[in-house]
């Protein structure tokens, strides 16, 4: 690459975020729900953390270390920008918030107050679409770069404390409590392809899709034993 092509490449950049409308341009860097309030001169729904009900998305790849130590830069953020596009627009298609991107893995939410009824549904259908797209993504790479990866999800429904978090300097949107880390938990013992469910999710979704426990686990950071299910 010439010194002259990454000043050409982020002029072009720059001028196709300018031509999209302002709502859109914002929401390519805050989420969703911030804009909204911003424009809306709601900040105190956004700035006051309140507890709410939602449902949580953990997304993380497989093999991303191995891959990331044997690719060229070029080769690995080709693969993340696929990963999140598909990432995105699926969230996206089914009104959830991506609150953040960390490298390889993603949060996700539905946190609409109150949780709309259709909410369950929706978010079990990100993590279904974002699965078998993923698939079609992983043979693409493994054919052009010979590389095996895989996609872990987990999922909860709980209550939270939602609202901005930060400092004076810097403010981002965000969901804590333990519905967040027992999703983060159940992403982390997925294995490649597996989406794995609360009790309570997993008691809900019963009817329409089949879960299958996987018993009682050791969730680390948790006091006792979860039992832990898959989609």
């Amino acid at each position: 690459m010439t010194s002259g092509a990454v000043p050409s490449v982020r002029r072009d950049w720059v001028r196709d975020l300018g031509n999209l409308p302002v709502l859109e341009r914002l929401c390519r860097f805050v989420p969703a729900p911030v804009v909204e309030a911003i424009l809306g001169n709601r900040m105190e729904e956004i700035l006051a953390p309140r507890q709410q009900e939602v449902i949580v998305l953990f997304a993380d790849l497989r093999g991303f270390t191995r891959f990331v130590e044997s690719s060229a830069p070029d080769e690995v953020a080709h693969v993340l920008s696929s990963y999140h596009r598909l990432m995105g627009s699926t969230v996206s298609a089914h009104g959830g918030t991506l609150e953040r991107f960390t490298g390889d893995g993603t949060m996700v939410f539905f946190g609409d107050e109150p949780l709309r009824p259709d909410a369950l549904a929706r978010a079990v259908r990100v993590a279904l679409d974002l699965r078998a797209g993923f698939a079609t993504h992983a043979r693409q790479w493994r054919a052009q770069h010979g590389r095996a990866l895989g996609l872990g999800i987990g999922m909860s429904q709980g209550h939270a404390t939602t609202g901005i978090i930060g400092f004076d300097g810097r403010w981002d949107y965000g969901v804590i409590g333990p519905v967040t880390n027992l999703a983060a938990r159940l992403c982390q013992l997925a294995r490649s392809g597996e989406i794995l469910l609360c009790p309570r999710m997993a008691a809900a979704l019963d009817v329409h899709y089949g879960c299958e426990s996987l018993g009682a686990m050791r969730v680390k950071g948790l006091p006792r034993k979860v039992e832990v299910f898959r989609l």
